[in-house]
């Protein structure tokens, strides 16, 4: 956490591949691998076509706000430019809220989230959340101050989303990335 300089982008995940085909002796598998990977966000890209759905104001990609938000109360933790939910958010379509915030993460308040209105809100999970982790979070967040003034909140807009799919840049973020527009789709 934090190594990374500058705003994240797919070429740090990119390199992270290439640096295990390097260590394991198998740069051609790790070059193919990326190769399929950008393949894959090409064509998620093509597929965000505006005509696709005529109802959907499309005039400015859906606002998205991520966080790692605290079940029971506590803090709320959003991830800016340096993190990779930004270019995962971008390439699924959308706007990160908080890519004007240099760091990877950081606390912000109920009235920053309500000033900044997402669309949508990204609400991370990871293991040690436990078995109730998607639906907690999603809960953390609905119980947020103000929560219901956020175009989100008054939508139920929230997607719940395990934190590898956001962060670091990993693979496995092409994943969260299929995963966001997915939601998209289904909840112009």
């Amino acid at each position: 956490c934090g190594a990374l300089e500058g705003p994240a982008t797919w070429d740090d995940a990119w390199d992270q591949i290439r640096l295990y085909g390097t260590v394991f002796d198998r740069p051609q598998q790790a070059d193919d691998y990326v190769t399929e990977l950008q393949d894959r966000l090409a064509t998620l890209h093509r597929a965000q076509d505006p005509a696709q759905d005529a109802a959907q104001d499309l005039s400015r990609p859906p606002r998205i706000a991520v966080l790692y938000p605290t079940p029971g109360g506590g803090t709320t933790y959003a991830y800016g430019a340096g993190s990779m939910a930004t270019p995962v958010v971008e390439a699924a379509g959308g706007r990160n809220v908080y890519a004007d915030q240099s760091d990877r993460i950081f606390e912000v308040t109920a009235e920053d989230l309500v000033d900044r209105n997402p669309d949508v809100i990204i609400a991370l999970h990871s293991a040690d959340s436990g078995p109730d982790g998607p639906d907690a979070m999603v809960a953390a967040v609905d119980a947020l101050p103000g929560i219901d003034r956020t175009t989100a909140g008054r939508d139920g807009r929230v997607l719940p989303l395990m934190l590898n799919y956001a962060e670091p840049p990993t693979p496995l973020a092409v994943d969260g990335v299929e995963k966001v527009a997915d939601y998209l789709r289904k909840h112009p």
